[in-house]
């Protein structure tokens, strides 16, 4: 499925994922620790509704091999590419999407260096 159909952005800046059934927000595009990713996510209001960090499968739906460099659909307008997922390796390591190497791997929770957040939520179960 072609970006232009799978993804729409609405005026409040939601990005409705038509195939996954997933709504996106953009965090703000700068570098963020895991728990500041976290925090961000937990904290969006957008809608009145509940976000959360999205897990490793959910962020390898967004890869695109098409955009190069970054691998990411360019409609989610990042600098950096290594994306927080909201699951955690152990108390200080949690795992993240590396778009430009198509690969997860995990990183200790207090780095921030070229590290984005993306908050998602399901676009068909109520809170």
């Amino acid at each position: 499925m072609k970006a232009k159909d799978r993804f729409f952005v609405s005026d409040d800046g939601i990005i409705e994922d038509v195939l996954e059934k997933l709504f996106w927000v953009v965090g703000p595009d700068k570098n963020m620790s895991f728990n500041q990713a976290r925090a961000w996510a937990s904290n969006l209001t957008t809608r009145g509704l509940k976000w959360r960090l999205p897990t490793i499968k959910e962020l390898q739906s967004l890869l695109d091999l098409e955009n190069k460099p970054s691998n990411i659909y360019k409609i989610f307008k990042l600098s950096a590419w290594y994306v927080w997922s909201g699951q955690e390796q152990g108390p200080t390591t949690a795992w993240a999407y590396f778009f430009t190497h198509e690969a997860e791997d995990w990183s200790t929770k207090s780095a921030s260096h070229g590290f984005r957040a993306i908050a998602v939520r399901n676009s068909d179960k109520p809170d």
